[in-house]
């Protein structure tokens, strides 16, 4: 917990909640009981919030599948991004279509499964793959039975209230199939003496005394840093303004921001068309992260958040070359009420630059348990243009000439 705390990782907080619990039943009772309650012990691990990190890939294999599907029917197709246009009407595939949730019940039903019905640890893992496979196998044909639904009934069915209801009647038919097929193979155990606690070996106590001295260890060992980590500054921060150059001149009319906030500095400026696209710059640097301060949070994004725009938005990761060196950077496609934008983007965490948020975090764990704070900036770049093509040269351009103050680092 003092690690998730000092890192500001929520998972790692909720997580720890649970194996502190976990801990306890093995510090109080022993060895013996802890091991008779092994698995309903461990099992209290899903009750922790998990799995957003899934979200995007399954949306993304969702709108594949339904798309390969649509096309072997022999409907019309034509995909952007997770939004798929057939003759009848244009579907999207939002996160409530990804399936986690499927997947996450499953998962654990399954799981509670295995346990009671079987005995062989062959037979208990490959029902707990079944687990897996059949939710996300499901959630692809759910989708595309939907679309053809609404396809076959001129959109009066499977929109709306159906369209909910139809997904958990299928995902509880699936459900209800698996657990069918799966105790047809269940293992009857023989009968075993029931636990006693009072026969229990006295060692067992010895064993809890161990294991809470360990724990406190490692808890007083953290203290140091989580003391130095948990008293933030919370100064503003100035950012350098970019330098000014005549064949770029500024215009405010033309400023685009991100949806970010929660920083200590941020700077923002954006150029006049040329060659038919206008440019936006954004940087924001955070130190102090705690709370809502915090450059990788929920609810900080580099579109609006809307179902209807980030369905239709395409995302590739690259690299661009910034002051003579190679920069990872994540791009978005975003399609306007007139024209499109592309969004570049990347993290500076200490000396390292990642596109990815996930490393972004792992960069900066990294830095601030080895003392060397938590400042970090993110710089977003965009071009707003009639068509994609057009605002990819004119951001290479720009990044010809503003190389080095895009990849400059703030002192």
């Amino acid at each position: 917990w003092l690690t998730g705390e000092v890192l500001q990782v929520s998972s790692f907080r909720h997580f720890a909640v649970v194996l502190m619990l976990i801990a306890s039943i093995a510090t109080c009772f022993g060895r013996d009981v802890f091991s008779a309650l092994l698995f309903p012990i461990f099992f209290l691990l899903f009750a922790v919030p998990f799995g957003d990190f899934l979200i995007e890939p399954m949306m993304d294999q969702t709108a594949d599948m339904a798309v390969i599907a649509l096309q072997w029917t022999g409907i019309p197709v034509f995909r952007e991004a997770r939004s798929i246009q057939i003759p009848t009407g244009r579907w999207a595939v939002v996160e409530a279509c990804a399936g986690t949730r499927y997947l996450i019940a499953s998962v654990m039903l399954g799981t509670l499964f295995s346990y009671l019905f079987f005995r062989s640890w062959s037979r208990r893992i490959g029902f707990v793959i079944a687990a897996i496979v059949v939710p996300v196998v499901a959630n692809w044909l759910r989708a595309y039975l939907i679309i053809m639904a609404g396809h076959l009934s001129q959109n009066t069915i499977g929109v709306g209230a159906d369209h909910v209801l139809f997904g958990w009647v299928f995902f509880g038919a699936f459900i209800f199939a698996m657990f069918s097929i799966g105790a047809r193979w269940r293992e009857d155990s023989p009968d075993r003496p029931h636990f006693n606690i009072v026969s229990t070996d006295k060692s067992s106590s010895k064993f809890g005394l161990r294991f809470a001295a360990v724990a406190a260890a490692l808890g007083v060992a953290g203290l140091p840093v989580a003391a130095a980590r948990m008293v933030p500054t919370g100064q503003p921060l100035t950012l350098t303004a970019f330098a000014e150059k005549a064949e770029w001149p500024t215009d405010v009319r033309e400023l685009w921001t991100p949806d970010l906030s929660g920083e200590r500095g941020r700077l923002s400026v954006s150029y006049r068309p040329k060659n038919g696209a206008s440019i936006s710059v954004y940087r924001a640097i955070y130190e102090a992260q705690r709370g809502q301060n915090r450059m990788l949070k929920f609810g900080n994004r580099f579109y609006p958040d809307s179902e209807n725009i980030s369905a239709k938005i395409e995302t590739r990761t690259t690299e661009v070359t910034l002051a003579g060196r190679k920069v990872p950077i994540v791009e978005f496609k975003m399609p306007e009420r007139v024209g499109v934008r592309v969004i570049r983007t990347y993290y500076q965490i200490g000396q390292t630059d990642t596109a990815s948020p996930y490393l972004a975090k792992l960069h900066l764990a990294t830095c601030l348990l080895s003392g060397q704070g938590d400042r970090s900036t993110v710089v977003v770049w965009s071009a707003y243009a009639l068509d994609a093509g057009q605002a990819r040269t004119a951001l290479s351009e720009f990044e010809s000439a503003f190389g080095d103050q895009l990849a400059r680092r703030e002192p």
